[in-house]
């Protein structure tokens, strides 16, 4: 998100992070560090000094930009924050989760204004009316929904017949502009809806700025729409910045962004670029001759250890990869997303992943069983969950430990998951009977347990005094 007075970006990370840098110098600002999970929402609030941030751990903040301190958070709202929106004079906002519901609140007290509302889909973006009047909600079934902020009586919804990802409000009036599979839709004050011209298809973020529309596509495109009759002008960069698109309020700078640096350009098209990182998970390979890197925009590199060089690159995985795994024999390669997703490529094979059912709540860890046949994820609630891969259906799920650290492994047998603990605990559970075997410790409490390896049950542990440890915990802890 860009700040009004263009001046401050905030970008949200995978690991739960928010930086602040300057615009244009691309100078760090700071750190806003407090969500436990990837960020999916960051907005600013009018005067550009506080911002709202909103995290697949479910919480909300509202942050002091300057002290970089939060100053207000939300109550837990046990499900992935997706989307939200602060309306123009700063003094509401809208969530929007997982769960299918928004909820208003009053920003500087953080209590909740009226009762959730449902929505008929995933929402996948929120912006309030220019005027504040009016809240859409896109959804991923094809819909956008508005309410009215002052009593949450909701209007006539409205069908894309399309997918959308993004929304924005243009100009004084009440029409919007939507970024869907079949490019950028406009719907107009009375419900009618008009396919924009020469915009990206699909679309996958818009931004509105004084007279101009920004639109970004998957291709990798940027195309800034001027609102009088000139033919679009296209932004292309071999990197691809066609992720996500934002416009200042004064319109003196549009921001590009996608696997590479966030892109700024000045009115006359003059071009500077920020680069922040965006690698999200690392894997590397049972043989330890192939890396799997995943960024914070879902793609995932793999990546020959010796030479350096990109062997595959994965696609499919849509949301920031937060965990990696590769199979014991290396044939396939697992994902989690920071929307709880997970994937599975097989390797060798092209097309499209698997997709296993349901969701793990931001995924922290991925463990494949030794042979090969099912996969755990460790999630940010301490949750774990078991999936068979011949069906990609769900086995079973039961509740770890609370101080879950968010490392997991299979013993050589199959029949035992280990799961690290901030108190140093090493938790055994038996997978058949998801039943607690007991713990056994490897590190003091003010250790950091780094890594788990599987089969032996090796666990790497950082010490106070900058030393790492081995410790093998033993082939077969039952």
């Amino acid at each position: 998100a860009i700040s009004d007075d263009a001046r401050t970006l905030a970008v949200g990370g995978a690991d739960g992070v928010v930086e602040l840098l300057d615009l244009p110098s691309g100078v760090k600002l700071g750190e806003l560090r407090g969500h436990a999970a990837a960020i999916r929402a960051v907005a600013f609030l009018p005067a550009g000094r506080e911002m709202v941030t909103g995290s697949v751990d479910g919480r909300v903040r509202l942050w002091d930009g300057l002290t970089h301190t939060t100053t207000v958070e939300l109550p837990d709202l046990r499900s992935p924050v997706v989307a939200i929106a602060c309306s123009p004079d700063g003094r509401m906002m809208a969530t929007c989760t997982g769960d299918r519901r928004v909820q208003f609140w009053e920003t500087r007290r953080g209590l909740p204004q009226g009762d959730r509302l449902e929505t008929t889909g995933t929402p996948t973006g929120a912006a309030f009316s220019p005027d504040g009047t009016l809240l859409a909600v896109t959804s991923d079934d094809g819909t956008v929904q508005r309410w009215r902020t002052l009593d949450q009586t909701a209007e006539a919804p409205i069908r894309l017949g399309s997918t959308p990802h993004d929304v924005a409000w243009s100009g004084p009036g009440s029409s919007m502009q939507v970024a869907s599979d079949r490019g950028v839709i406009t719907i107009l004050a009375h419900g009618e809806t008009r396919v924009m011209p020469g915009a990206p298809m699909p679309a996958t973020s818009v931004a509105v700025g004084p007279k101009m529309i920004a639109a970004a596509g998957s291709d990798g495109v940027v195309r800034v729409h001027d609102t009088g009759a000139r033919p679009p002008r296209e932004i292309q960069e071999p990197a691809g910045l066609g992720r996500f698109t934002a416009v200042a309020r004064d319109g003196r700078l549009l921001l590009a962004g996608g696997e590479g640096p966030i892109a700024l350009f000045d009115p006359a098209g003059r071009r500077s670029d920020l680069r922040v990182p965006s690698l999200s998970a690392l894997a590397l390979d049972p043989t330890g001759t192939r890396i799997a890197a995943g960024s914070a925009a879902g793609r995932i590199e793999v990546l020959d250890v010796e030479r350096g060089q990109a062997l595959l690159s994965l696609a499919g995985l849509p949301s920031a990869a937060q965990a990696l795994a590769f199979a014991p024999d290396g044939s396939r390669l697992a994902a989690g997303g920071s929307d709880g997703s997970v994937r599975v490529w097989t390797l060798a094979a092209s097309g499209e992943p698997m997709r296993l059912e349901g969701r793990a709540e931001s995924p922290r860890s991925l463990a494949f069983a030794p042979d090969g046949r099912s996969i755990a994820a460790l999630d940010a609630r301490g949750d774990i969950r078991l999936w068979s891969l011949e069906t990609g259906g769900m086995l079973g799920t039961w509740k770890a430990a609370e101080d879950a650290t968010g490392l997991i492994a299979f013993d050589t047998t199959g029949l035992t998951l280990a799961c690290t603990r901030r108190d140093g605990l090493l938790q055994l559970w038996d997978v058949p009977l998801r039943k607690e075997l007991g713990s056994v410790r490897v590190a003091d409490r003010g250790a950091d347990i780094t890594g788990l390896s599987p089969g032996v049950l090796a666990a790497t542990v950082r010490l106070g005094d900058g030393r790492v440890q081995v410790l093998q915990v033993g082939s077969s802890p039952r």
